[in-house]
């Protein structure tokens, strides 16, 4: 299941390769039926307008509340006179239909039959919305075949398929033998739209019904392919639904067959579907023998630092701080303090201790240089050397504000610290080992004289 904010696999369809990705999930809830109410607020309409709109869809949503006739106040007050004749009525909805959210999420707030929305504000004006019937969504199973139906059936896809098994029954010399199809209008029966038809066993189903290219479809194909409709469904006549099924049958036997032989037919295609195959399984792989085991396996990734961590150094770092002072003597105090290597904790807790704002950090940073905008204008200000543990404490009577450097030395980054890139390394690593792995496990010939023969 892909994830909120994530790309799915790449997938195919009828139309070609795709990658989706999700922006948002929204619970199905089935279908309700609602009518509703409506004072129309057109755009641009005064704010006088609006006013008088929601003071009367008001005044009528108390009256549906007291229990007056929900359709007759719709056929009185309602300004969507094509709902409004009917009571308010629009019918079902469902989400993701072809109302708007802010719609859909009233709708779908009512839990009982009979339930009553307050006053909803849309950019079309405002509604009152009554639930008058609910169907709760059917389990998978149960409608699976339909929503199969829905997505094959749709006029782009079948005018694109109806042109392709055009072409194809064309080219294959596609036979049909009608007098052996006529046979089902008796063989099938009302039974089938109740899931319960059953093929007489006594009943020989040899006969050729379909041939094309070195195909050849018999009754008994055709009746293995009738019984995915064996179920209960509306009934119709049996001629039409057995003329229906068999001309989808053809379709569906030729397109099959095509199928299978694309990759025979179309090197082009076949080479594109290895190298989509190859490439697929490549990096299925090596996410498992190389990014996700890098990121998993916290143990190796930690061995691997401890081998290498002379690799992750910082530079020199530098420790700026900038504290304001209040006044001429909180400065004095505070820079005799810091010359005495007193804690900051202390140093602010004893200047604060009757005004809290008598002492405060105004700037901090800690880096490298050409890191920081600040650390580097100190750097140069107060001519700061890479000397380990050199501390510059600077008073500023000017502006009230001590300013301290801390020079920290060249020391070996934690995990925690350089994780992104030690994690990549590692990746690196254990890819080079992987590979290692498979060329001792796998003899490697070049054929240098074939080699030449494309260079040249």
């Amino acid at each position: 299941e892909t994830k909120v904010g994530d790309f799915s696999k790449p997938f195919r369809s009828r139309f070609g390769y795709h990658i989706l990705k999700v922006t948002d999930k929204r619970p199905a809830k089935g279908k309700y039926k609602v009518a509703h109410i409506m004072m129309i607020t057109p755009e641009g309409s005064s704010s006088n307008l609006k006013q008088k709109a929601e003071n009367k869809i008001t005044e009528v949503y108390e009256k549906a509340l007291a229990g007056e006739d929900f359709a007759k106040l719709a056929e009185e007050y309602s300004e969507d006179r094509r709902t409004a004749v009917d009571g308010g009525l629009i019918g079902w909805v469902s989400i993701g239909g072809r109302m708007i959210k802010e719609f859909e999420d009233a709708v779908f707030g009512l839990e009982n039959i009979g339930d009553i929305s307050p006053v909803l504000k849309t950019n079309y004006g405002f509604h009152v919305i009554k639930l008058l019937d609910k169907e709760e969504i059917k389990d998978f199973d149960e409608i699976k075949n339909d929503l199969k139906g829905l997505i094959s059936n749709t006029a782009r896809t079948s005018k694109s398929r109806d042109a392709i098994v055009t072409t194809l029954k064309n080219e294959y010399n596609a036979k049909t033998n009608d007098e052996n199809v006529k046979e089902f209008y008796n063989i099938v029966t009302d039974s089938i739209f109740h899931g319960s038809w059953i093929v007489d066993e006594n009943l020989k189903l040899d006969k050729p019904i379909l041939t094309f290219a070195n195909q050849t479809k018999t009754q008994e194909d055709f009746v293995n392919y009738l019984m995915k409709f064996n179920r209960k469904q509306s009934p119709q006549d049996i001629k039409i639904f057995v003329d229906k099924a068999f001309n989808n049958f053809i379709s569906k036997m030729i397109l099959m067959y095509e199928e299978d032989i694309l990759e025979d037919k179309y090197i082009d295609f076949k080479y594109l579907i290895k190298e989509y195959h190859d490439g697929i399984l490549l990096f299925e792989l090596t996410d498992k023998f190389v990014w996700s085991k890098a990121i998993i396996d916290t143990a190796g990734l930690d061995n691997f630092y401890q081998k290498n961590k002379n690799d992750y150094m910082w530079d020199y770092r530098y420790e700026v701080k900038v504290y304001e002072c209040k006044d001429a003597k909180v400065l004095k105090s505070a820079a005799k303090l810091f010359n005495k290597n007193k804690n900051e904790d202390f140093i602010l807790s004893k200047l604060n201790k009757k005004d809290s704002s008598a002492l405060i950090i105004k700037e901090s940073e800690f880096a490298e240089k050409a890191v920081k905008p600040l650390v580097d204008s100190k750097i140069k200000e107060f001519n700061i050397t890479e000397t380990a543990g050199l501390k510059k404490i600077v008073a500023n009577n000017e502006d009230n504000t001590i300013t301290i450097i801390n020079v920290h030395a060249p020391e070996v980054k934690t995990l925690n610290e350089a994780k992104g890139i030690i994690t990549a390394d590692y990746q690196n690593y254990l890819e080079k080992e992987w590979i290692k792995t498979l060329r001792n496990k796998y003899k490697i010939v070049v054929h240098k004289d074939v080699l030449k023969t494309l260079v040249n």
